[in-house]
């Protein structure tokens, strides 16, 4: 059976498929952050995002006596929406523009193509910068 979740509801804090895309959004804010908007800020996006939603959690066990508090939901709800609301637009924008390499890098294009400067290059994370030049080399051919 299929279980339904309103995004109100706290009690998703304890679906694991909401954990799994809370962690993967945690390992992804740095790439988001630092490859998206073009900024060079290590490991602060995550750190960041840690703290955040460790305070968010002390507060609503404070405030409400359990960890699973609507104040813990609503900062990672928030916060998911933020990561993957980034890359969806990443996405729209790199089909869009036909970006070259990593697609986190289409925000910088947009904004170096609305101000005339060049964005600096990055490479994607992992193996998605061995399929970008796949990518390339199959352009070249065909």
């Amino acid at each position: 059976m299929v279980q339904v979740i309103g995004v109100s509801n706290a009690r998703a804090l304890l679906n694991p498929t909401v954990i799994a895309f809370s962690l993967f959004a945690v390992y992804l804010v740095g790439y988001v952050v630092n490859i998206g908007t073009g900024l060079r800020l290590g490991a602060s996006p995550r750190i960041v995002a840690v703290v955040g939603l460790a305070l968010a959690g002390m507060m609503g066990w404070a405030m409400d006596g359990i960890l699973t508090s609507d104040v813990l939901w609503r900062a990672i709800r928030w916060f998911m929406i933020y990561v993957y609301g980034h890359l969806g637009v990443s996405f729209v924008l790199a089909a869009a523009f036909a970006t070259p390499g990593c697609e986190m890098r289409s925000i910088p294009i947009l904004i170096g193509r609305l101000t005339g400067k060049p964005p600096r290059d990055h490479h994607c994370p992992g193996p998605i910068d061995a399929i970008d030049r796949w990518e390339a080399e199959q352009s070249e051919i065909g």
